[in-house]
């Protein structure tokens, strides 16, 4: 990875774009299975909300395009937060993944 989108970090650039993306999309009201659920649960905005959202989820409807945007503007993976104090990566190109003990790794 050669430019990591921190969407763990509320203050980074690339956490704002993704965000900003997101709620400009309609946010969860975009996916009318993810926003009824979110009614039922007593949401009334569709906004992303870092008190109950886990950045995770915003890749759950891509149809807001934060994937897009985040390659846009030259991330090739992400940071994400699955729940407090659990984060995962990602990348968004399958062909930056190789196995940590390839030999040839660094020769590529």
């Amino acid at each position: 990875v050669n430019k990591l989108a921190d969407l763990t970090d509320p203050n980074s650039d690339a956490y704002k774009l993704a965000v900003k993306t997101f709620n400009e999309s309609g946010g969860w009201s975009s996916n009318e299975d993810a926003w009824v659920n979110l009614l039922d649960e007593g949401r009334t905005n569709p906004s992303f909300d870092p008190k109950t959202d886990m950045t995770w989820e915003i890749f759950d409807l891509p149809e807001a395009g934060v994937d897009a945007a985040l390659l846009e503007a030259g991330y090739d993976g992400v940071k994400l937060q699955e729940r407090p104090g659990i984060d995962s990566y990602a990348v968004f190109d399958p062909k930056q993944i190789r196995p940590a003990a390839d030999p040839l790794a660094k020769r590529r």
